[in-house]
Parts: C-alpha cells; sequence; structure tokens
C-alpha cells in the first residue's frame, strides 16, 4: 500500500488514532479549512469535503462519500452491502464515477463476494492517481467494462493482481484511455479463460511500453479486437498477440467478401464491438458523412467514422471537436488525421473543461508542430 498520498490527510487529522484507526465513530471528514468532523450530520455542504475515512462496520447512516465531488482522498473499510454507500443500488456499477478531484482511494476489507457488476466504478475519474484494493473477492464478478475507463492520471493500481476472474465475461474497455499507465503487472497471472470480451480494453493507454507480461491463455474469448489500439508506444508485446490472433474476430473474418456497401448494411446487425471496426474500414466518405448524421445507428459507428482517416470535412471534424456532447466523440474527431486547424487545438488545449479532450489535443498540437519542424 502507497501511503505517499495520506501524508497531508494524517497531518490535518487531529480528532482519531490515524487515519485508519476511527474509534468509536467509524468516521472522520476533513474540510478544506481543517476542520475535523466524526458525523455526517454535522457536514453542512458535501462540496467542503477534502479528505474522508470511514469504516462501515460502525456506521449507523449510509455514507455520503459518494456525493462528496470534491473529496482528493477516500479511504472505506469495512464495506459489506453497497446501500451503505448508495441507498436503493443493487451493484458496484458507476459507484464513484465522476469524481473528478478523487486523486488516491483506498478500499480495505471490503466483501464483495456477493457482486456481479462493477461497470464504470471509477469510470471518468480524471484525478485519480492511486487505488488500493486490498483482499477483494472478485469471485462472483461478471461484468468489469469500462472499470478504470478515462482514468486519465491513473499511474498505479495495487491489488488486482489477486483478482479472481472465474466468473468474468466482459472485461471491454477495462482501462481505456488509461494515459498515464506505465505497469500492468498486476494482471500477469490473470485467469482469463472464462473471458469472452476484452474489446478495447487498453485504448489509448499512451503510456504502455512493455505488456510482454501479460501471461494470458482464452478458452471462450469472442471479441479481442483494438485490445492495444492507439497505445503506440509498446515495444514488447505478448507472444499470443500475433496476426493470428488479432485477425480471429467479427468483421475481420469477412473482409474477403466485403465491400463498402457490404459493410454499410451488416452494421446494423453485428454486435456492437464489429460495428466499431468494421466501420473503420469504410473508404467512401460519403458513406461516413451518412453514418455520422444518422442517429439511429449505434455510437460506435459514429465514433468509428470521426476516427477514419477517409473522413476529410474539416468542417464536421472541427464541429465535433467543439460542439459534440459526448467526450469521446470529441476526441475521436481531435484523432483524426485530417484534423489539422492548429489554432483550434491550442483553443482547446488551454480552455477546454474536459481532461480527456485537452490532453488530445495538446497532444495532436505536438504532433503537428513536431512535423512542420521536421519538414523545415
Amino acid at each position: 500500500m502507497n501511503a505517499d498520498y495520506l501524508k497531508d490527510f494524517e497531518e490535518m487529522n487531529n480528532t482519531t488514532e490515524s487515519v485508519f484507526d476511527l474509534g468509536e465513530s467509524g468516521l472522520l471528514i476533513i474540510l478544506k479549512d481543517g476542520t475535523n468532523l466524526t458525523s455526517w450530520d454535522d457536514m453542512d455542504d458535501l462540496d467542503d469535503v477534502l479528505y474522508i475515512s470511514e469504516d462501515l462496520s460502525k456506521q449507523v447512516k449510509s455514507s455520503n462519500s459518494c456525493y462528496c465531488d470534491n473529496a482528493e482522498v477516500i479511504i472505506i473499510q469495512n464495506y459489506s452491502h453497497v446501500s451503505q454507500l448508495r441507498p436503493f443500488r443493487k451493484t458496484l456499477k458507476s459507484l464513484f464515477s465522476g469524481m473528478n478531484s478523487l486523486i488516491a482511494f483506498y478500499a480495505i476489507n471490503w466483501d464483495i463476494s456477493k457482486e456481479i457488476d462493477v461497470h464504470n466504478m471509477f469510470f471518468k475519474c480524471y484525478s485519480l492517481e492511486y487505488v488500493f484494493l486490498e483482499n477483494w473477492d472478485t469471485s462472483n464478478v461478471e461484468n468489469f467494462w469500462g472499470m478504470f475507463a478515462d482514468c486519465c492520471s491513473l499511474k498505479t493500481l495495487d491489488g488486482l493482481e489477486n483478482f479472481d476472474l472465474s466468473s468474468t465475461v466482459n472485461m471491454e474497455s477495462m482501462f481505456e484511455s488509461c494515459i498515464s499507465l506505465e505497469d500492468v503487472s498486476f494482471a500477469s497471472n490473470w485467469d482469463m479463460s472464462n473471458v469472452e470480451n476484452i474489446f478495447e480494453m487498453f485504448r489509448d493507454c499512451y503510456s504502455l511500453r512493455d505488456v510482454s507480461c501479460l501471461n494470458w491463455n482464452f478458452d471462450k474469448l469472442r471479441n479481442g479486437d483494438n485490445l492495444f489500439i492507439n497505445c503506440n508506444n509498446i515495444e514488447k508485446l505478448p507472444e499470443w498477440y500475433d496476426e493470428e490472433f488479432r485477425s480471429q474476430f467479427g468483421i475481420r473474418k469477412h473482409l474477403e467478401i466485403a465491400d463498402d456497401s457490404f459493410i454499410y448494411k451488416i452494421i446494423k446487425g453485428f454486435d456492437e464491438q464489429d460495428i466499431f471496426v468494421a466501420v473503420s474500414y469504410i473508404e467512401n466518405e460519403e458513406m461516413l458523412k451518412e453514418l455520422i448524421k444518422d442517429d439511429s445507428i449505434h455510437y460506435y459507428a459514429k465514433r468509428a467514422a470521426l476516427l477514419n482517416p477517409n473522413l476529410n470535412d474539416s468542417n464536421i471534424l472541427e464541429d465535433y471537436a467543439l460542439n459534440s456532447y459526448g467526450a469521446v466523440e470529441r476526441a475521436y474527431a481531435i484523432e483524426n488525421p485530417n484534423f489539422t486547424n492548429a489554432k483550434l487545438l491550442k483553443k482547446i488545449a488551454e480552455n477546454d473543461q474536459n481532461y480527456l479532450v485537452r490532453f488530445k489535443a495538446e497532444r495532436k498540437l505536438k504532433e503537428l508542430l513536431y512535423n512542420k519542424y521536421q519538414r523545415q
């Protein structure tokens, strides 16, 4: 366990033995002004919370930790059921998603033995750098989809090396856009024999360089497309991740008979992941524009169309980069190789409120400037 993130928390604590030993109250809340509280009833404004430590075995009322959007460090001990954290919830799905100020999260002695879904649990926790999950019994978890997706600052994950994936089916986008993640050794010996979907599991993990440690075997895998897409700095891949592995999924099996019209016909009948891959092969720009305009199709088709290098319409790309409701669509528009408006990129990089979009714009701007320098 990394305690570096707890130093300021401990220094501001003048109430309990430590940030883990909380006494009878089972709760320590520290506000931005340094005030120490030991009851949620004494809280006036949840936005004032800076640090939280809770022992749920001693809490009578439900926690408010999940609603403290400005909290930077959260410690939760002895969790046993979701209603302790968010009343009336049935799963851990999206439990802490969107907590943009959260930097470090410690989950100690959690009983998740009956949980089946942790989908998007930390989705869009843009500032999250460190996660410690102690002794999690994940033997019944079926769905890890997007658990850490868009955690752009995430650097270290402790405790995941012990995950039991015997019931796991879906790990799609689990670490998508974890752009600061450098080490995946925690997943080295995961038993992936029952997993069916790892589509885009590490998409946009730009900082990864060596993933050869992933000693995985699959018995039931149906979709492994785009596993490391846009991980352009990877130097060492696992031995099993060869051309034979990459060519076995979805639309790729049909490419010998596929032309643009065929792909257009099947995108509404294929699985979601296959839709994305299918659209990535379309060469007809007018068809791509039609897909972008068609709100009835799956959003994967629109995202793939925005990213497709055969889309050359700068007006569409710039409009999506600035005005699209979805951050992913905006990021994909920026990533399109035909998006070359340096002035607009600079504006987005400096002023946009979304961390992921800012990062994409900064990265693209550096790429354009570098290419310009190389041509001189």
